[in-house]
């Protein structure tokens, strides 16, 4: 089988989920493929209008529309499932495909993503689903009901001019005729009544247990999901594959959550240096633990909810990141992988991408050049840019330490974070030097400080000696904490931390 991915943002998990379910897969922009392929994947992450504006420069748009009414599987993921609506709030001007009759409304505070896991159910399934997104499609009781009261003549009358189009090559490389691209592009051509009101079936989702939004919209091999199958673990590699083999399963077309809330995250992370699985106290006396891929899978099975490694003698040997590490790590995972050390230049970024991480820290680079941050987070959104900050206690304040914790910066903790935030950073990945390896628990004074100055996640790290300390860390403020040593001598496991958090009442993605 054949899977054809637009190249929009970092497609790489994508690539490895569908090669591990047999499929040959390769990307192209061209319309024609776009058009013909047996398997078709539209991702993307990033901001609404530009977004919609890549897909019409590239002549994508009528080259999607025309396969979705031709009813070809068609997968569209995050920005890809944004873009079939009619529009989005991020972007009020610009107009969406119009093949979902919804818009796209901001479900999250000013600068701040969701970023985790939420509940999926449905009629035989209870599962957990992985999303990052500020934007998501907002229900309508029409839509709810099936659209069964919208203008069919006049959409019967779109679809006709849609399909009897010529398929010349020419009409592959301009835009829609003005009577469909005018007006409303294309809503109806793409959705008659039957085409929505007994044939679909859709899932809703909340992040915070009272606003509810469209979480997947499925109608025969159309599939659109916010959520991101390909990092969904072992239920997001059943979609694909239901999806890929157009098998028809209760688990495949019945997906509804509603009341559901965001995760806490527990995050196992790779400290690797020479290649090999270390860990030290306070960013010295490194002890080696092992091979990293293997430490990965493992932690994976456990239940961890993410997984970061960073080279940690990178930016100080002043050498590149080891690649094939990540690459290593990427080939053995269905879970987030984000992955730093020794990132100096968007040329680094793309290579680590490229190489397997859905996301990348930086941390000496962007205090020498915070640009760097906006640069990266313009081409594979702030979602995918984490900005690791190493503190140390200071008298009352905390001051960054870069360089792998060897140099003072001279710069307040919380006023970086928050100046990070600002050039595009999606998530504070904060480390306690003075705690780091200590076992005396994660530092709850750094954390709330940082947490109260920015509107992005935080990742509490350093410091885990006994599992009421991550409860005390989610309790300061942090949205996930980071376990390493604990992890790699067997103090303690994911499933007893995850425990730990839901007997404090703390939702956590079950083991």
């Amino acid at each position: 089988m054949e899977v054809l991915i637009l190249p929009f943002g970092n497609t790489g998990s994508l690539r490895r989920a569908f090669e591990r379910l047999g499929a040959t897969v390769r990307t192209t922009l061209d319309p024609e493929a776009t058009r013909s392929c047996p398997h078709l994947v539209v991702p993307g992450v990033g901001h609404f209008g530009a977004y919609m504006r890549r897909l019409r420069e590239n002549n994508l748009e009528a080259a999607i529309l025309d396969r979705i009414a031709q009813n070809k599987p068609t997968l569209a993921i995050c920005a890809g499932m944004q873009a079939l609506t009619e529009g989005s709030d991020e972007a009020p001007d610009v107009p969406g495909l119009g093949v979902l009759p919804v818009r796209c409304e901001r479900i999250t505070p000013q600068g701040r993503a969701a970023f985790g896991w939420t509940r999926v159910t449905g009629a035989d399934i209870n599962d957990y689903a992985y999303f990052v997104h500020a934007y998501a499609a907002m229900l309508d009781q029409e839509f709810e009901r099936g659209g069964s009261q919208r203008n069919t003549e006049r959409e019967q009358e779109m679809k006709a001019a849609l399909q009897s189009r010529a398929m010349s090559s020419e009409s592959t490389t301009t835009t829609l005729a003005p009577e469909i691209s005018e007006s409303k592009p294309l809503r109806a051509a793409l959705r008659p009544s039957a085409f929505i009101q007994s044939q679909h079936t859709t899932c809703t989702a909340s992040h915070d247990g009272a606003t509810t939004f469209l979480a997947a919209w499925r109608n025969g091999p159309i599939l659109a999901t916010q959520f991101h199958p390909e990092k969904s673990a072992n239920f997001g590699a059943a979609l694909l594959k239901a999806w890929l083999t157009q098998t028809t399963t209760t688990r495949y077309s019945e997906l509804k959550t509603r009341n559901s809330r965001l995760t806490s995250r527990i995050i196992a992370c790779l400290d690797v240096n020479a290649g090999a699985l270390v860990k030290g106290e306070q960013f010295v006396d490194l002890v080696s633990h092992g091979d990293p891929a293997e430490a990965a899978e493992r932690y994976q099975r456990q239940g961890a909810d993410e997984i970061v490694i960073l080279d940690i003698g990178a930016t100080h040997e002043n050498r590149a990141v080891m690649l094939d590490t990540i690459t290593a790590v990427a080939d053995r995972l269905a879970i987030p992988l984000t992955a730093g050390g020794g990132v100096r230049t968007l040329e680094d970024a793309d290579a680590l991408f490229d190489a397997g991480a859905d996301r990348i820290t930086l941390n000496s680079a962007a205090v020498a050049d915070p640009g760097l941050i906006t640069r990266i987070a313009d081409r594979y959104g702030s979602q995918a840019v984490v900005c690791a900050i190493d503190a140390k206690r200071h008298g009352e304040t905390h001051i960054v330490y870069t360089r792998g914790g060897r140099r003072p910066t001279g710069l307040d903790a919380p006023a970086w974070a928050r100046a990070a935030v600002a050039h595009g950073a999606g998530e504070i990945m904060l480390t306690s030097m003075d705690r780091d390896g200590s076992r005396q628990g994660y530092d709850e004074k750094l954390i709330r400080s940082v947490s109260e100055a920015v509107v992005a996640p935080v990742i509490a790290s350093g410091g885990y000696g006994r599992d009421e300390h991550a409860v005390r860390a989610i309790n300061a403020g942090a949205d996930a904490v980071l376990l390493a040593g604990c992890l790699h001598r067997a103090e303690t496991t994911i499933a007893d931390v995850k425990a730990a958090l839901a007997s404090a009442g703390i939702e956590v993605r079950p083991c």
